[in-house]
């Protein structure tokens, strides 16, 4: 994939751009994932830093640091999970799924730290599920 792709936040006040191709796309149930988001699990597709970039509203990207080694982001007008940023990993950026406009052309392929997995919530799919992560 080369072709531009686009995503926004709920609003619309935050928007990116992005090329290249994206490297993962996580289903994380992580207690703080579930919290972030308000669901089940969260739902991250990496990309790299270099292939990434805010058309409008980065001033509206607000940070908290949820843990030693992750933030995570969000639009600060409507409050749309933005992404999971890894400390250790500062050359990608982990985008909340539901932001992309258009076909992110990769599917999910894990699920990750589903030992905490909410107790409601059964996952039917054959995807690899990862104890922690």
């Amino acid at each position: 994939m080369s072709d531009l792709k686009k995503g926004s936040c709920m609003c619309g006040g935050v928007k990116f751009e992005y090329t290249g191709t994206p490297f993962s796309f996580s289903l994380c149930h992580c207690t703080m994932c579930q919290k972030f988001g308000g669901g089940a699990f969260g739902s991250f597709i990496g990309l790299k830093k270099a292939d990434f970039k805010f058309s409008e509203g980065e001033e509206l990207v607000t940070e908290f640091k949820s843990s030693d080694w992750a933030s995570r982001t969000f639009c600060s007008k409507c409050g749309s999970s933005l992404m999971y940023l890894y400390h250790e990993m500062n050359d990608s950026y982990f985008v909340s799924a539901g932001l992309f406009d258009s076909d992110p052309e990769i599917r999910p392929a894990k699920h990750i730290f589903v030992k905490d997995k909410c107790s409601w919530f059964e996952i039917t799919d054959d995807i690899v599920q990862i104890e922690k992560y």
